[in-house]
C-alpha cells in the first residue's frame, strides 16, 4: 500500500502531500478540484515532473546453507526495504518481482554471526555500470535484546546511512541515473570542509576563528555553495553552543546563520544536511533563550 501511494503521488507531482491525504482511521483521500481538459490546458501548462530515483533491494544472503541464519537474513531485509519504501521521492522495487533492469541503483548486503555479533555488510551499485556507489559494515551483539530488537538495529545500522547517501544524490549538482542527481559538494568546497574541521578536532578560539575564515572565504568564493553554507551556519551555531563568541555578538550570529539556512533551505528543501542543521539551530537558540 506504502508503495502504491508513493508511486501515485510521484506521478501527479504530489510531493507535499496535499493531492492524497491521510484520514486517521479512514484510509487516503484524493483531495482535487476536477476540471474539465480544456479548462485545465488553459489554466496551467504542463511542467515535467522530476523521476524519482529506482532502488532494487537484491535479499540478503549468507555464507552458509544455515536455515536461522537465513531466517535472520530475510527478516533483516524485509526490514531495510519497508524503511527505503517510506523515503518521498523514491521508488523501491524487490526482484525478482522485478528485474534490477528497471532499476537505477542496485542494494545487496551479506550477514554472518561470528561470535555473539552479528556482521553485516551492504552495498549499493549503479544497475548500468556496477560500479559501487556506497557500502557500509555494520555489528550488532547477539546477545543483547530480543531477536527482533536485533534485526531492527541492524537494518537501521546500515540503513540510515544508505538513506543519507541517496538524499545526497537526490540533492547534488550533477544528474543521477534515475533523474535525481549526483556527488556532493564541488572538489574545492569539499576539500575546504574538511579542512575547517580538521582544523578545530583541539578546540582553541583560534584554531576555531581560523576555521570561520576559510569557511567565509569559501563561500564567497562560491556564494550558492548549499554544502558551504550549511557548514558556516554549523560552525556559527558551534560557535555559540561553546561560548566563543561575545556576549554582544551572539545574536548577530545567530541571525546570520540563520540567513545561511534559510538559503540552503530555498534551494534545496529535502537535503538532510539543511534540515538537520535546520532542527539543531532551533533546539540549541530555543534553550539560550530559555536559560
Amino acid at each position: 500500500m506504502f508503495q502504491c501511494i508513493r508511486e501515485i503521488r510521484s506521478a501527479l507531482g504530489d510531493d507535499e502531500r496535499e493531492l492524497i491525504r491521510m484520514v486517521s482511521g479512514r484510509g487516503y483521500v484524493l483531495d482535487a478540484e476536477v476540471r474539465g481538459p480544456e479548462k485545465e490546458a488553459a489554466s496551467k501548462p504542463d511542467a515535467p515532473l522530476a523521476k524519482p530515483p529506482t532502488i532494487a533491494v537484491m535479499p540478503m544472503t549468507t555464507p552458509a546453507s544455515d536455515a536461522y541464519l537465513a531466517e535472520m537474513a530475510a527478516n533483516v531485509g524485509e526490514r531495510l526495504t519497508g524503511g527505503l519504501a517510506r523515503i518521498d521521492r523514491l521508488r523501491v522495487v524487490t526482484p525478482p518481482g522485478t528485474s534490477t533492469a528497471a532499476a537505477d541503483f542496485v542494494v545487496s548486503a551479506e550477514l554472518q554471526k561470528s561470535g555473539g555479533r552479528w556482521e553485516a555488510r551492504a552495498r549499493m551499485t549503479s544497475a548500468s555500470t556496477g560500479e559501487v556507489r556506497w557500502s557500509h559494515a555494520v555489528t550488532v551483539s547477539a546477545e543483547e535484546g530480543d531477536l527482533a530488537l536485533q534485526q531492527s538495529r541492524l537494518a537501521a545500522g546500515f540503513g540510515h546511512p544508505l538513506a543519507l547517501r541517496i538524499n545526497a544524490l537526490q540533492n547534488s549538482a550533477a544528474p543521477m541515473e534515475g533523474g535525481g542527481e549526483e556527488e556532493l559538494p564541488a572538489g574545492h568546497a569539499k576539500v575546504v570542509i574538511e579542512q575547517a574541521t580538521a582544523i578545530i578536532n583541539q578546540t582553541t578560539r583560534e584554531r576555531f576563528r581560523a576555521a570561520q575564515d576559510m569557511l567565509e572565504n569559501a563561500l564567497a568564493a562560491d556564494p550558492d555553495n548549499v554544502d558551504l553554507q550549511v557548514a558556516l551556519a554549523s560552525h556559527l551555531l558551534r560557535g555559540i553552543q561553546s561560548v566563543w563568541y561575545d556576549p554582544a555578538d551572539v545574536t548577530a550570529t545567530e541571525s546570520a546563520a540563520q540567513a545561511l539556512l534559510e538559503r540552503a533551505s530555498q534551494a534545496k528543501p529535502h537535503y538532510i544536511p539543511v534540515l538537520d542543521t535546520w532542527c539543531r539551530f532551533l533546539t540549541a537558540t530555543t534553550a539560550c533563550r530559555k536559560a
